[in-house]
C-alpha cells in the first residue's frame, strides 16, 4: 500500500538491505533475493545487504524514511529526518504522530510528511537497544515525555546522562 501510494505522490522508492550480522550472511542473501524480486515488479531501486551505500547517508539526504520493523527508524529520528512507522514496533508508541498503520493514515502523512520530532522522545528505547535489551530498571517514562529516576522527575536525559544513570 505504502508503495503504490508513494508512486501516486511522485516519489521514487528506495528499498535499502538491512547490513547483514557476521553469521547470518546466508539468510540476509536469501532476503536480498526476494526483496530484489519485489522491487523489480513494483519500480523499486533495491540496495542489496552487501550494498556499501551508506545507510545514514541515503537516511540523510532521503525526503522521509520509511520503516516497517526496524530499529532503522530510532536512528532515522536520531538523525533529525523525516520518518515514516508503518508498523506498531516496540517503540511506536513514543512516536505516534510518525505512524501510520492503514491506507487512509498513510495518505494522510503524504498530505504532511514533514514531521521531525524532538529526539528526546525516543531516548529510553534508544538507550535500551544501545545496551543490548537492558532494562533500566530504575527509569519510568511516560508518552508525554516524562521521565523520572527512582521516583524523581529527571527530564530527558541524553544518552551519556542515561548510562551514569544505569551503573548506579
Amino acid at each position: 500500500i505504502f508503495v503504490r501510494i508513494a508512486l501516486e505522490n511522485d516519489f521514487s522508492v528506495v528499498l535499502r538491505g538491512h547490513p547483514s550480522s557476521p553469521g547470518l550472511e546466508k539468510m540476509y542473501a536469501a532476503e536480498d533475493e526476494e526483496w530484489a524480486e519485489f522491487c523489480d515488479k513494483n519500480r523499486i531501486t533495491h540496495f542489496s545487504s552487501i550494498s556499501k551505500v551508506d545507510s545514514y547517508k541515503l537516511m540523510k539526504t532521503s525526503s522521509i524514511n520509511v520503516v516497517y520493523g526496524s530499529t532503522a527508524g530510532i536512528d532515522s529520528i536520531i538523525l533529525g529526518a523525516n520518518t515514516l512507522v508503518l508498523a506498531n514496533t516496540d517503540w511506536a508508541h513514543l512516536v505516534p504522530e510518525l505512524c501510520a498503520f492503514d491506507e487512509l493514515s498513510i495518505r494522510n502523512r503524504f498530505s504532511n510528511f514533514e514531521r521531525i520530532i524532538d529526539v528526546k522522545k525516543i531516548y529510553p528505547y534508544a538507550y535500551y537497544m544501545e545496551c543490548g535489551g537492558i532494562e533500566m530498571s530504575n527509569v519510568e517514562y511516560f508518552d508525554d515525555g516524562r521521565i523520572y529516576f527512582e521516583g524523581q522527575e529527571v527530564g530527558a536525559p541524553s544518552l551519556k546522562f542515561a548510562r551514569k544513570i544505569l551503573k548506579r
